[in-house]
């Protein structure tokens, strides 16, 4: 039976409408009929704020991002990258890493919220795959305190990330002291020793 999506995109053509029956075919994750009517010029899948793109996402339907995501139109970082917040809370992987690849999506949004709130939901597996994000990592430490978190592997496996993450700081700033401390101590105050000056030597 055809989704109401295809019907939609066999008989309506003015762009409100096409626009709408690309929105449900995203919800409903009919990739085929997403494929067709992006093929169509009088669609514009970034209409109504890239709703076509946040419900593939709030739906899990990976294929469907996928094929939105390849058009230069769309745009998953709208209303601060709900997009990625969004199905990081409810655990669709596959679309998080989808996600994750654009140039416009920041994980890092409104204090490290997607992985936080990943956590919070306990979605471990998403919260794995959101520390393999440098950009993640880079802000765990500036990161607002867990509190009101229930115990679960989630939580425990972000602790450890940002427990780990600091302890390399502090090693990487005692490298840095003494590599400064090696350096003055072989250059002294006025850079490495050079031997005495030939300035307006006669030879």
């Amino acid at each position: 039976m055809a989704s109401v999506a295809a019907t939609n995109a066999e008989t309506l053509y003015n762009p409100e409408h096409n626009a709408e029956a690309l929105q449900t075919a995203a919800r409903q994750g009919d990739d085929k009929t997403v494929a067709r009517l992006l093929a169509d010029p009088r669609v514009d899948p970034g209409v109504w704020d890239n709703t076509a793109v946040q419900y593939a996402a709030f739906h899990g339907h990976d294929k469907v991002v996928a094929l939105l995501l390849a058009d230069p139109r769309v745009d998953p970082s709208v209303k601060n990258c709900t997009t990625v917040r969004h199905a990081a809370l409810d655990g669709y992987d596959a679309v998080v890493a989808l996600l994750l690849t654009h140039p416009r999506v920041d994980p890092t949004v409104d204090n490290n919220s997607v992985v936080r709130g990943a956590a919070f939901f306990k979605r471990d597996t998403t919260v794995a795959l959101l520390l393999t994000d440098s950009r993640v990592r880079g802000a765990l430490m500036t990161m607002a305190p867990l509190r009101g978190y229930r115990p679960s592997p989630a939580l425990t496996r972000l602790k450890t990330a940002i427990a780990d993450e600091r302890r390399w700081r502090r090693r990487r700033a005692l490298v840095l002291v003494r590599e400064q401390r090696r350096a003055a101590r072989d250059h002294g105050p006025h850079g490495p020793w050079r031997g005495p000056s030939t300035h307006g030597a006669v030879w």
